[in-house]
């Protein structure tokens, strides 16, 4: 009876621990299921702030991006009045200041922060805290922005580093120009020390003779190609160069944040103005150069460079038979002579239609055939032609579809190394205080050239530097 009833306590025991155990289990099953609903719902609510956060700043940094980028095409248009525009858009970008401030900083890079080194990065933030110093007649590192920069960027402006910083900065716009140029890039730039200098050029000579005479023969003298007069006469050019200029105006009274703001989009404007007027002086000429394609601003019009293909008929602006080849080219190519021998010493330029004609033609092989290499080499490239660059220049008019008679250039072939570009002076940025109109202006100035070292022909056979396809 005793073991009997030792058991039933045992197995009452059991139960009720059992029993215990279930409802422990279940209070903390209920526990832990509202724990995670907590956690479920501080995590909604934390990822609906952030939301609700990120479309406010998103909200904010659109209508701020929205701003500069109506400022840039308004600043960009030609004969812009930049006083008119900033005065129009001062209270907005006091407004906006803070974003425009944030944004800025954003876009920095300071990885190599604390080395001294001159990152791109940082030679633009040095450009334009140079240009803010110089517009409100103080030093680089008297404004806080100048300060903040060198701070960040690890850079003391002393006695010894200033003068590599200010190099620095004058090479950060000039290099601004040549990465917006297409056709320059192409030609041999070469220092000249004088608006006008004399360059010799040695021809091309006349064979020697096989003969038991000695130089009391006169036919056994050196002569240059083409002579008769049995001497050997050095030829020479005068490479001239020119002063190309470019500048804006901007209010005495206007805010030193507000100008800040603006630095990023004037520069870049003011190195597109410049590599655009040096493309076009190049391809169209002006009235102090003669250029490629046509002087005087007009394809084709005063004097030019460049030969009348007459193995291509001209094609019919009228959209008919409009469509340059790569046949077409390779025409031209072969009516250079000896300076369309090496496919890597020619270069094509077309307009843009030409260009787009150009891509379906089974000839024309475009970056990512020939490889990238070619095109980080020369800006501007789009592909190549029987292994020469061809480059598309807005230069040249789109006569595609004219409807009507044009005398425009539908291409070119040029021998790159037969024409140089003599330079006086890099690029340099000033700003000049204006008392009288109360105004400072930003003026980005250089001065250079463009030259044939040898004259065409002008005739086929013959050899010839450039030849050019013309509509009719």
């Amino acid at each position: 009876m005793e073991a009997f009833a030792k058991k039933v306590a045992e197995e009452t025991a059991a139960k009720i621990a059992m029993k215990q155990a279930e409802t422990k289990a279940a209070e903390e099953a209920v526990q832990k299921e509202a724990e995670e609903k907590a956690t479920a719902e501080a995590e909604a609510k934390a990822q609906q702030e952030e939301e609700v956060k990120k479309a406010i700043v998103t909200g904010v940094e659109s209508g701020t991006e929205r701003l500069l980028k109506d400022l840039e095409e308004k600043l960009n248009a030609q004969h812009a009045d930049t006083a008119e525009i900033v005065k129009q858009h001062e209270e907005a970008l006091k407004e906006k200041q803070d974003e425009l401030n944030k944004m800025r900083e954003s876009k920095r890079v300071f990885s190599n922060r604390g080395t001294g080194e001159l990152t791109p990065e940082i030679k633009t933030e040095l450009l334009h805290a140079s240009l803010l110093g110089k517009v409100f007649k103080k030093g680089m590192v008297d404004t806080s922005y100048g300060k903040e920069v060198l701070e960040k960027a690890g850079v003391t402006y002393d006695a010894t580093s200033s003068a590599g910083i200010d190099v620095a900065v004058a090479s950060t716009f000039e290099e601004a120009v040549k990465i917006e140029q297409k056709v320059a890039p192409l030609f041999r730039e070469i220092q000249v020390a004088s608006g006008a200098t004399v360059l010799p050029i040695i021809p091309d000579s006349e064979n020697a003779n096989f003969s038991a005479d000695g130089l009391g023969t006169t036919a056994n003298l050196l002569e240059e190609k083409g002579a008769s007069d049995n001497n050997f006469n050095v030829n020479r050019i005068v490479l001239q160069t020119h002063r190309l200029i470019s500048g804006t105006f901007l209010s005495n009274d206007t805010d030193e944040q507000v100008v800040l703001s603006l630095l990023p989009i004037l520069t870049p404007a003011l190195a597109r103005a410049h590599a655009k007027a040096i493309d076009s002086a190049i391809l169209i000429g002006n009235s102090s150069i003669a250029g490629i394609i046509g002087g005087a601003g007009t394809d084709g019009a005063g004097s030019f460079l460049s030969f009348d293909s007459t193995l291509v008929t001209d094609p019919d602006a009228s959209g008919a038979s409009d469509a340059i080849t790569s046949a077409n080219l390779l025409s031209i190519r072969s009516e250079m002579g000896k300076f369309g021998l090496n496919p890597t010493d020619v270069a094509y330029i077309v307009p843009v239609d030409q260009y787009y004609n150009l891509i379906n033609d089974d000839g024309f092989a475009d970056v990512s055939e020939v490889g990238s290499d070619l095109a980080f080499k020369r800006l501007g490239v789009v592909g190549a032609v029987y292994g020469s660059p061809v480059i598309a220049s807005d230069v040249i008019a789109s006569a595609t579809g004219a409807g009507g008679a044009a005398t425009s250039t539908a291409a070119v072939a040029v021998n790159v190394n037969n024409f140089v570009i003599p330079r006086l002076r890099g690029v340099n940025v000033e700003t000049d205080y204006e008392v009288a109109n109360q105004r400072t202006a930003i003026v980005a100035s250089q001065a250079l050239g463009f030259a044939e070292l040898e004259a065409k022909a002008n005739a086929h056979p013959g050899d010839n530097g450039s030849v050019r396809i013309e509509y009719q």
